[in-house]
């Protein structure tokens, strides 16, 4: 695709992603305020279980007895002591009054039933609805969210347990009924109920206004994060295509110079120049693949960090808000994002390093350089399962081209990586080592993936050979990693197999020796 076409469709490209993105955070938004409202409805309900579970086995129990042993009388009833309707009822009251004093919308707590002894848990008709579905058993539990008076709940409704025969001491007819429950509520609500009839439902209601909006600001900072890392690599492509576009440009005019000067010689130059622009432009793409896969590594090594920072600071507002943030807290906080931000800085400043060094022979680190590509190639070694050993000579100092060496490094590890995918052994390794010896600096790279075909061997650096499909792979990997080392760094490179122990186990695999 011609590059003035790339650049115009680039940029809906990228909002159609950020737009996929931003669907695919703002369904986790939604999906974030569902649980954490599941959550405050879950803490409520085990603490009614709890309570409900006091009053049935412990308390009830000790009234009966007392009774029975003549230290109350038969007809006693106290709903304070009787009732967990009653009981439960005042506890939630008591809690909504003190969230209220606190300035808090307080979450409310119901018992609805359609045939109370208290009007007070009377269902309303939406409750009596689903309180008919409960009986009818058409739902097991319903769920909602609703607004009131401008204040977002969320509306969770549950029935509860059916009817117990110890449920019909005052539930099934007066007669049997305590005479001073008669006295309180009367002979005629909350009778005429069978063991295993649905009597009531829990009916709640949580504000969520708090947790919608904590959610949203997770949910906007993720989004000014991606839209920004969307931007850095849409800038970084396109001076890629500009500066790739202008080389092509000029070998253009470079290829027309050339005809004009020799027209005796015009097929020879013609057919010369179209293998040399074939050779250049696929070697311009092995160099874009080997850029295109440490940015996809530097994207993986940024995804935890902007996380981490992002948490931080939406954690920093939520506890302004709620009046529980301290300085220790904060300074914690803020320690924290200024350490993943330095993280962030010397993960691209590593990138940006051998990137704008490109073609510059210079003096250089070789030890933290190896360090520093290991690091770029991490998330692809989690991903394959590859284990990178290192012995590397400290502080060893060369005086080269890094932009260069660097790019050998990742094909002669995209090498290994590819012969681990047709060959099976239990642990995959990748040895590095580097030394210093009469004035030359050795590099050793070694894997233990099998090693290379003796018939191949020799054509492992020609230019086209690959022992892949055409459509997998275009030979030039190791053909770079070649011309680089001989012609550029201007150094040597060889390969062979070899057999080794390693923690007292046999392996063989290629080795790549670089003498610079």
């Amino acid at each position: 695709m011609p590059h003035n076409i790339l650049l115009k469709v680039l940029p809906f490209t990228f909002i159609l992603l950020l737009a996929i993105v931003t669907s695919i955070f703002y369904n986790q938004h939604k999906k974030t305020v569902l649980i954490e409202s599941n959550k405050q409805i879950d803490m409520i309900l085990k603490t009614n279980k709890a309570l409900h579970h006091y009053v049935e086995n412990i308390q009830k129990p000790v009234i009966y007895q007392l009774k029975e042993e003549g230290k109350l009388y038969q007809d006693f009833f106290d709903p304070r002591l009787l009732s967990f309707t009653y009981i439960a009822r005042n506890i939630h009251e008591q809690y909504a009054k003190t969230e209220e004093k606190a300035g808090n919308t307080p979450y409310s707590y119901k018992l609805a039933t359609t045939n109370p002894r208290n009007p007070i848990n009377k269902a309303t008709p939406f409750e009596e609805d689903i309180l008919n579905k409960f009986q009818k058993k058409e739902l097991k539990n319903f769920e909602t969210f609703i607004t009131e008076n401008n204040q977002k709940y969320y509306y969770k409704a549950m029935p509860i347990d059916p009817n117990k025969e110890s449920c019909m001491k005052c539930h099934s007819t007066p007669d049997v009924a305590p005479k001073e429950l008669i006295a309180l509520y009367g002979s005629t609500a909350a009778f005429g109920e069978k063991v295993g009839d649905i009597r009531a439902m829990i009916s709640l209601k949580i504000p969520v206004s708090s947790i919608i909006n904590n959610s949203l600001r997770e949910f906007y900072v993720s989004i000014l994060v991606i839209a920004i890392l969307f931007l850095t690599f849409y800038f970084i492509l396109v001076s890629l295509l500009k500066k790739d576009a202008s080389l092509q440009k000029t070998m253009t005019k470079l290829e027309e110079s050339n005809l004009l000067l020799s027209q005796s010689i015009e097929e020879i130059n013609e057919k010369s120049i179209q293998l040399h622009r074939k050779d250049e432009l696929l070697a311009e793409q092995s160099k874009m693949s080997a850029l295109g896969e440490m940015l996809g590594n530097i994207a993986h090594q940024w995804r935890q960090p902007l996380s981490v920072i992002a948490s931080a600071a939406t954690g920093l507002q939520v506890q302004k808000e709620c009046n529980t943030l301290t300085d220790e807290k904060f300074d914690t906080a803020c320690e924290l994002i200024n350490k993943n931000t330095q993280y962030l800085s010397h993960v691209i400043d590593n990138f940006t390093h051998y990137i704008d060094n490109n073609n510059l022979k210079q003096q250089f680190n070789l030890t933290d350089m190896i360090n520093d590509f290991v690091e770029i190639i991490s998330t692809e070694m989690d991903e394959y399962r590859l284990n990178v050993i290192l012995n590397v000579e400290d502080n060893l100092q060369l005086d080269s081209f890094p932009s260069e060496l660097i790019q050998c490094f990742v094909n002669m590890f995209n090498n290994s990586k590819e012969a681990f995918q047709t060959f099976d052994v239990d642990s995959k390794y990748i040895f590095m080592s580097a030394f210093k010896k009469d004035d030359k600096t050795t590099i050793i790279f070694k894997d233990n993936a099998g090693g290379i075909p003796n018939e191949i061997l020799p054509k492992i650096f020609e230019p086209y050979f690959t022992t892949k499909h055409q459509s997998q792979g275009t030979g030039l990997g190791l053909h770079l990693v070649y011309k680089l080392i001989t012609q550029t760094i201007e150094g040597s490179v060889c390969v062979t197999n070899v057999e080794y122990l390693y923690n007292e186990k046999k392996y063989i695999g290629a080795e790549f020796t670089i003498t610079i």
